[in-house]
């Protein structure tokens, strides 16, 4: 994976523990119940890919930027973003566990569960909590950006590209939603532009943008590294949809069954229904009650019909166009070498 310099990541690391911390004894007077929702923060905060604050890290160093405390609040303010959207996805998704752990929805559940409250009550008040640690984790991630200590026209620009990335996840997720429901059904073109504005904007386009903007890069710059965003979004999201049907738990840290039973909207799934042999095999697929051996047919279909080779096939093209305008690109030598290798990596991971 992407990598800025060991001293640049290890800045990073301490200004969000630190920062976190300082939030987490804060809770204390307001009572354990607080405190414990900032621990749990805590915990899912203390791990994770770090692809975002990378990624604006080695863009402003390969720049030479030299306001490194606004470039640590901002790699920590898009960090908290991506904290608060997960743990409000796994509301959405139903999900109980985060990188092969209980989830703060699980932490919270099992608690009220222990003290002899009715299931029904305990998995309102772990949702409820899950939705309040995003709700603090966004506050945060703003306040972190109005107090970035640059001239106001760079710190205008830096909020602009940062509520944008806000509003385009919103409303990716709501596309998401409506596809996984059932409310509508995407095309290839509707689930490009779904992962565009779900993934790609916040998680890619975003944080190249902050690093550059903070280290005033030049402005024809920016524009590639938009499209270039855009296109390791697409990279991620579809072998993320890969690793959701046919991953190692183990190493992926989520379940392989998961998005098959929910009926999630990938590009596997609209290269199935082009097959012929789709009719036959639709009932497995977004069946709650599902067996493994089920899942197992469905996803021995998914690779019969060709669904998986056309979607590896597609991430290919995406590593191979990205990676051309890479090398086409007037950027730094550093920073074209590592976005050359995070490009490949990102198409080959595991988890």
């Amino acid at each position: 994976m992407l990598a800025p310099p060991v001293k640049t990541q290890q800045s990073f690391e301490n200004y969000l523990s630190q920062l976190v911390e300082l939030n987490t004894r804060s809770a204390v007077s307001m009572g354990p119940l607080y405190e414990q929702l900032w621990l749990s923060i805590a915990t899912l905060s203390a791990s994770g890919k770090r692809i975002r604050p990378t990624l604006l890290l080695t863009v402003f160093d390969a720049y030479d930027g030299i306001a490194h405390d606004a470039a640590l609040k901002s790699a920590a303010a898009l960090e908290l973003l991506h904290i608060a959207l997960l743990m409000h996805d796994d509301i959405v998704d139903q999900d109980l566990e985060r990188r092969g752990h209980p989830n703060s929805i699980q932490v919270f559940r099992d608690a009220a569960l222990h003290e002899n409250h009715p299931s029904n009550i305990a998995q309102r008040w772990g949702e409820a909590n899950a939705l309040l640690g995003g709700d603090l984790l966004i506050s945060l991630a703003y306040k972190l950006m109005a107090l970035i200590d640059v001239p106001f026209e760079v710190r205008e620009h830096l909020l602009s590209v940062f509520e944008e990335s806000v509003q385009y996840a919103a409303s990716g997720e709501q596309l998401d939603l409506a596809y996984g429901l059932g409310i509508r059904t995407p095309t290839l073109e509707d689930l490009r532009t779904m992962m565009h504005r779900k993934t790609s904007v916040y998680s890619f386009q975003a944080p190249l943008l902050m690093g550059a903007i903070l280290a005033y890069a030049p402005p024809a710059h920016l524009h590639t590294l938009s499209r270039i965003g855009d296109t390791l979004g697409q990279i991620f999201q579809i072998t993320d949809d890969l690793l959701g049907a046919f991953g190692n738990p183990s190493v992926t840290g989520k379940s392989a069954s998961t998005d098959i039973v929910q009926g999630k909207e990938t590009m596997l799934i609209v290269y199935a229904r082009q097959h012929e042999g789709w009719e036959e095999y639709r009932h497995l697929w977004a069946d709650p009650n599902a067996t493994e051996e089920q899942i197992d047919s469905f996803r021995a279909f998914l690779v019969a019909s060709g669904s998986r080779q056309r979607t590896e096939e597609l991430v290919n093209t995406y590593i191979s166009s990205c990676s051309q305008e890479i090398r086409q690109a007037q950027f730094p030598p550093a920073l074209q070498e590592h976005l050359l290798a995070f490009t490949t990596t990102l198409g080959g991971r595991l988890s």
